[in-house]
């Protein structure tokens, strides 16, 4: 079958293997981008461009063109609605691709996506990213650009980066340029903004008092542990006389600077008063007393679910003890309809809570627990949410503590969600000792894709065997570039082999890590050494042991400088971890 090439122009073929891609504005020599291959391709236009969708011919059956074309239509009717510069290419291409090292790059004229996110089996609008490139960055980077929106104005916002983009179209601009530039359409110190928001360290914390005044009425000071000035949202929720459910009413949203001038009168004293309403800035929120309560009573009665994600988020950095965690999802999670909030929840409390945050003697109530709640949101759905039923089932085979059930889904082809979710049995059951190398190769029979290729190596490194994790360990940290992993099966292999289930027989592996990942970075590039920080570091090793040969390495190990960045962060959770469990 023929090849097609594509690039960040429209591209032809020009003789026998020879294609040549049209011209493009000027590009930064990192956005360069080719794609080649037997492409299976869908094209349409839209105002003039060309749209195309590639995958490979093998993943054609599962590749929603109708529904990703008309997304990137409308995609591009907003981009026009708001910006001044029309798109600048000639061509507009999307690409699937294996074995790609990021979830995505966004590649002028080609966005290339990897070939995880074409989905072969039933997916949630929440579906977990294989490698989040930078979570830090780009999550304080977005939170910054919200809270940029919510302190100029969106108009003032959208006038200063349409100056920008003008001033500095197909060239290269700095920091001071990009402020200046938002400074033409505002009467703000966007100069000092910038000082304080994008050249310092850390998170802010706002915490609200709620003060008495006259005749009955209150006033709010949001207290500023900080330096960032915040333009934030203040949700007063009351609740619904004429509801018996426990639902809250907004009464009112009061738009606030912080730092404040003094105090904000708030009229009668709500039931829940929340800062940060609408997630407009990058911040820790905290709740009075009176607050809190309502919370623990009715988190679930908030009627907006980014409301809901707002609460849920600040009860995650602090506001409760990880057993109260748990509690307060079993009351309010099985009347949760968004699936965000859910998948969010069931991650924190299932990787987090259950797995490193509680000792190892109060983890089994704790999967019991989670198992019961998933359970219960299996079982309410039904057939009427299947997203939401599919996050349930997910995590009901993730805190199995027996066999039965999930043995059963895959022994008699009721799996509920295709070849995705056979492997996440599979890959538990040898957790648990209920699986062994015979059922792995049968399952890879049953599904030799690149996919199935890692859902075995996955389930491989997860075996309750001593010879398995040996096997896993060498494969991952072998010093023969021949037998090197790919940078894929190199992390479904990271993936599958700690266990909470099984510190005993890994404790000889936690010193191995340090030296051993060290020697992997230095010979196999920045790639591996990434998916060596971020997952085949130690996680469920929770003690100050592990935390001081953590810091040791860093000190006197010398890794690279993508190891130590992701070495970094894994020894401050860990430290967090320890913190949590003393408390």
């Amino acid at each position: 079958m023929g090849w097609t090439v594509l690039s960040n122009g429209v591209t032809e073929q020009v003789g026998d293997g020879r294609w040549q891609a049209a011209p493009t504005p000027l590009l930064s020599t990192c956005l360069i981008a080719v794609a080649a291959g037997p492409w299976h391709a869908v094209r349409t236009e839209h105002r003039g461009v060309p749209f195309g969708w590639y995958c490979r011919r093998s993943m054609a059956p599962y590749l929603d063109a109708d529904e990703l074309f008309e997304i990137t239509r409308q995609c591009f009717d907003r981009y026009h609605e708001k910006f001044d510069e029309p798109y600048p290419f000639d061509s507009y291409d999307q690409a699937f691709v294996p074995e790609f090292n990021t979830l995505a790059m966004e590649n002028p004229g080609l966005v290339t996506f990897a070939e995880e996110r074409l989905f072969r089996s039933a997916v949630t609008d929440t579906a977990a990213a294989l490698l989040n490139f930078d979570g830090i960055s780009y999550a304080r980077g977005a939170s910054a650009l919200r809270q940029l929106v919510a302190w100029l104005g969106e108009k003032d916002f959208l006038a200063g980066i349409n100056t920008h983009f003008a001033r500095h179209k197909y060239a290269n601009a700095t920091l001071a340029d990009f402020i200046d530039s938002l400074a033409t359409s505002t009467q703000r110190d966007v100069h000092a903004w910038a000082d304080s928001w994008l050249r310092t360290t850390g998170v802010d914390t706002l915490t609200p008092a709620v003060t008495p005044g006259d005749n009955g009425t209150y006033a709010l000071t949001v207290g500023h542990a900080g330096d960032r000035p915040h333009r934030v949202a203040v949700g007063l929720y009351d609740r619904d006389l004429g509801d018996d459910e426990g639902r809250l009413a907004l009464r009112e949203r009061l738009d606030i600077d912080v730092p404040q001038t003094g105090a904000q009168p708030i009229g009668e004293r709500p039931a829940l008063l929340l800062l940060n309403e609408g997630d407009l800035t990058y911040a820790k929120v905290r709740f009075d007393p009176g607050s809190l309560d309502t919370v623990h009573k009715s988190l679930a009665g908030l009627p907006d679910p980014l409301t809901r994600a707002v609460v849920w988020n600040a009860l995650r950095d602090g506001e409760l003890a990880a057993a109260a965690y748990l509690e307060t999802a079993l009351a309010h999670l099985p009347h949760e309809t968004d699936p965000a909030i859910v998948q969010g929840v069931l991650a924190f409390a299932s990787a987090h809570i259950a797995d490193r945050y509680l000792p190892a003697d109060e983890r089994p109530a704790a999967l019991n627990t989670l198992s019961a709640l998933c359970s219960d949101l299996i079982h309410r759905t039904g057939g009427d949410n299947p997203g939401l039923r599919l996050i349930a089932v997910r995590h009901f085979i993730d805190v199995a503590a027996h066999s039965g059930t999930i043995a059963g889904w895959l022994t008699d082809g009721t799996v509920p969600g295709g070849p995705e979710l056979r492997w996440r049995i599979l890959a538990r059951l040898a957790v648990l000792g209920a699986a062994d190398e015979a059922a792995i190769a049968a399952e890879l029979r049953r599904d030799p894709s690149a996919t199935g290729q890692e859902g075995a190596a996955r389930c491989r490194a997860a075996l309750l065997d001593e010879e398995a994790k040996a096997k896993a360990w060498e494969a991952m940290f072998a010093t023969d570039a021949g037998n090197d992993l790919s940078n894929y099966l190199f992390t479904a292999t990271a993936q599958g082999f700690w266990q909470p289930e099984q510190l005993d027989l890994l404790l000889t592996y936690v010193p191995r890590y340090y030296p051993d990942a060290i020697a992997l970075a230095a010979r196999r590039g920045p790639a591996i050494a990434k998916a060596a920080a971020k997952h085949a570091f130690p996680i469920h090793a929770i003690n100050a042991e592990t935390l001081r040969l953590g810091q040791e390495c860093l000190s006197n190990g010398a890794p690279t400088p993508m190891l130590r960045r992701g070495l970094a962060d894994q020894l401050d959770d860990l430290a967090r971890a320890l913190r949590v469990r003393e408390r």
